[in-house]
Formats: structure tokens, C-alpha cells, sequence
């Protein structure tokens, strides 16, 4: 296990994505185990039953509040670790609410009414199909949060002037309620985190929660460092070895996997960019999961463009002046691209076929590792 997965992990919540939902069941085991059992998740739950099975089995008036807090001078440090693996005896029911995720709350509450009627009969038969970027920023910048809210897979109705509810998970795996935004008239949404509620650098699940239907979009918020090392990955050119993601099941370049860990491994943050318009975030991040590429934060571009490239290298540009591009990883397509960022050619790493011209302008097949 040890070879295989190395010896650093990175795990962040627990909780099963609805994309798991798909997956072959030969494969969930597999990733119950690198995602639940390895984590330290499971440390913090199984305190917590051990503390509330120890609490029910005490008198009604030997709560450990009032035996510990007489009887141990190091009650206060007990009430920290208490809070630290996310429970309470004062208030169980609220805790466990904390913790649980924002639509499993709304599960339990009677669905809103709709805004717009019409757009209910036109939903009635799709399925959700939500999405957004995970967002990059710096410590102290505006921390804005943008998603999209469509019906069907090619986007055939929008999710138009409907409340949403923003929520994000923090460091200690409690989910807090940011605010509540309203979609336009395009399915689109965008909240700016309030300034008292701004959060320091680390990297946190975002859950956006439609609360007429209670269907999700899920992202993930990087507040970073200025200047944070980053690896680019183009997923089509540096991953698969077919033509589309949206087949069957593309195989996997060999070793691709291995250097994306690398690089993790190394301390970099990894930026996984496609050219690929939104509308297939979901069905290449499942894609991306199933093959056990490590976590990394995920950019699509926004609907079509007649140059889908230098839309994608113009979106790299955005993030340029916050982030250290030490290494990209793409098809000979990228190198101009690349080359118009800064990067020189020993930072510029193709995969596949390319012409003398261009292996004069980046490493061509050069070893991942």
C-alpha cells in the first residue's frame, strides 16, 4: 500500500460526491478505502462516538460538565478537544447539525416554492447538470465564488431567478452558511464572500444548494499564498489517449498518473485546464476521480468559443500574476501557448507527436519522473 499510494496523502472531507453514483461497483471499494478509511476524518468520528456512547451511559446529573468541571482543573482543555473533533454534550442536536451537509439539511425541510413555475415544467424530465470553476485567489482579495445552473446534458434549460444557498466547509469540517444568492435570468450565479466571513489560506469545499429542488453544484475555494508553485495540466493532452472524454471510458496515458502524484508529492499546487466548454465539468471530473488522478483544482471555459485555445491560455493569464507557473503539461497544440506565458523550454513538457521545429521550443517525451 505504501508503494503504491506513498507515503504523503492528501485528504480533505468526508462525504461521497453524486458522481460516485455512476461509477462500476468494482471500482467504489477501492476508493472508499483512499478516500474514508485513510483519513483522519475517521479518527474525529470515531471520538465522537466513543464521547456520546460514555455520556448516555452517566446519570442525568453526572454529565462530564459537571463531574469534570468540579473535578478536573483541565476541563477547559477537554471542551477544546471536544469542539476540535466536532462534538458537543451541550448541544448535540445543533453539532450534529453543523455536520451535516447543506442538502442533507434541506432534506429534511419542506422544498421551496418555485419563482418561476414555468421553469419546473421545463425541468421536470432532466436531469441537473450544475457546475463551476474551482476558484483560485490570494489571501486578503476578494473571494468570488461563480457557478451555473442548467438542466439536461447540453444545457437545455437554465435554472433562472432562484435562490441559492451558499455554503462552505471549514478546516474542521463544519459547513458554514456564507449567504443566499439569486440566479439570473442565464442560470448563472455570483457571491462574493462577505469580509467578516472571508477565510484564511487553505483549500475548502464549496456547496451551492438550489432550494426549490435541493440539487447541488460542487467547487472548491483555494485561498493561497502570493506566488503559490503551480503545475498546469492540459487534461486532453497530457492524459488520454483518445480523441474524447465523453466516450466510453479513454484510457489512460501510462504514467500520467504518477507524475500528476509526483509533482503533489513535491508540495506544488496542481491546475488541471481543459479547452472543453463547461457542460462536460462533471462527466471529466468523474473521469479524472475514477482513474485516481490526486486532487487538484479544476478550470473549463464557459460555453464555446470559435478559439477554445486562446480562450484557455487568456483564463492562465488571469491567474499569472498570483500564482509561479514552474511547469505545464500539454500536446504540441500548447506550446505557443506557453511560450506566451513566459515558460522556457525546460519548463514546457510535451506529450505525443510534434515536429523538429517545436522540439526546439519544449521537452518533448521527455521522462515524467
Amino acid at each position: 500500500s505504501s508503494k503504491w499510494w506513498g507515503n504523503k496523502r492528501l485528504d480533505y472531507v468526508l462525504y461521497c460526491p453524486e458522481v460516485l453514483h455512476s461509477f462500476p461497483v468494482r471500482a467504489l471499494p477501492p476508493l472508499f478505502h483512499a478516500s474514508f478509511w485513510e483519513s483522519t476524518d475517521v479518527v474525529a468520528f470515531c471520538g465522537n462516538r466513543i464521547l456520546k456512547a460514555f455520556a448516555n451511559s452517566l446519570d442525568p446529573d453526572e454529565t462530564p460538565q459537571n463531574m469534570a468541571s468540579h473535578l478536573d482543573p483541565n476541563w477547559p482543555h477537554l471542551q477544546l478537544f471536544q469542539h476540535d473533533i466536532g462534538f458537543s454534550y451541550q448541544n448535540d442536536e445543533l453539532q450534529n447539525s453543523v455536520f451535516m451537509a447543506p442538502d442533507e439539511q434541506l432534506s429534511q425541510q419542506p422544498k421551496e416554492k418555485w419563482q418561476k413555475r414555468r421553469t419546473m415544467y421545463k425541468i421536470k424530465n432532466l436531469q441537473p447538470n450544475h457546475r463551476g470553476n474551482d476558484v483560485l485567489v490570494v489571501e486578503d482579495g476578494p473571494q468570488k465564488i461563480t457557478a451555473k445552473f442548467m438542466y439536461g446534458p447540453l444545457d437545455m434549460t437554465s435554472l433562472s431567478g432562484e435562490k441559492t444557498d451558499i455554503h462552505v466547509m471549514s478546516g474542521a469540517g463544519e459547513w458554514m452558511y456564507m449567504g443566499t444568492e439569486m440566479t439570473d435570468g442565464h442560470g448563472r450565479l455570483s457571491f462574493t464572500i462577505p469580509e467578516d466571513k472571508q477565510l484564511c489560506q487553505g483549500i475548502y469545499p464549496v456547496r451551492l444548494v438550489v432550494r426549490v429542488d435541493h440539487t447541488t453544484a460542487d467547487l472548491f475555494l483555494a485561498v493561497l499564498p502570493p506566488k503559490t508553485e503551480t503545475v498546469i495540466f492540459s487534461i486532453d493532452g497530457s492524459f488520454t489517449a483518445s480523441v474524447s472524454i465523453m466516450g466510453k471510458d479513454p484510457k489512460v496515458k501510462p504514467g500520467a498518473v504518477d507524475v500528476v502524484r509526483r509533482w503533489q508529492e513535491l508540495g506544488y499546487m496542481i491546475l488541471y485546464v481543459t479547452a472543453r466548454p463547461d457542460m462536460q465539468h462533471n462527466k471529466v471530473v468523474g473521469w479524472l476521480a475514477q482513474h485516481n488522478f490526486p486532487h487538484g483544482m479544476v478550470a473549463f471555459m464557459d460555453g464555446f468559443s470559435k478559439d477554445p485555445l486562446k480562450q484557455k491560455f487568456n483564463y492562465i493569464k488571469t491567474l499569472q500574476k498570483d500564482l509561479s507557473l514552474c511547469a505545464a503539461y500539454g500536446s504540441s497544440k500548447d506550446i505557443n501557448g506557453y511560450r506566451e506565458l513566459g515558460l522556457d523550454k525546460t519548463k514546457i513538457f510535451i506529450v505525443g507527436k510534434s515536429s523538429k521545429k517545436q522540439q526546439n521550443l519544449a521537452t518533448v517525451n521527455a521522462p515524467y519522473i
